[in-house]
């Protein structure tokens, strides 16, 4: 399973631009595997607002989803750490 199953495909939506902001990410990949991922915050329809912004807040239902998501991550990895 993965987010397409866990969200349907209609939920995966590229970012449709570079995004050049830094993130210290990078350093904790160079100690340990990872991954990074953005989660959707916004309400359905609403307008996109920078997570930097002054102006920016999370619709209460990404709080769900990013939970359904990490959850679902765990799940996967564990049972990849127990195949071995």
């Amino acid at each position: 399973m993965g987010p397409a199953a866990l969200l349907g495909e209609e939920a995966l939506v590229p970012l449709g631009s570079l995004n050049m902001g830094a993130e210290d990410f990078a350093s904790y990949l160079e100690r340990i595997p990872g991954c990074f991922l953005r989660i959707g915050a916004r309400e359905p329809g609403g307008e996109p607002i920078p997570a930097h912004s002054p102006r920016f807040y999370a619709a209460e239902e990404s709080i769900f989803v990013g939970a359904a998501v990490l959850a679902e991550a765990a799940r996967v990895a564990s049972a990849a750490a127990s195949r071995r």
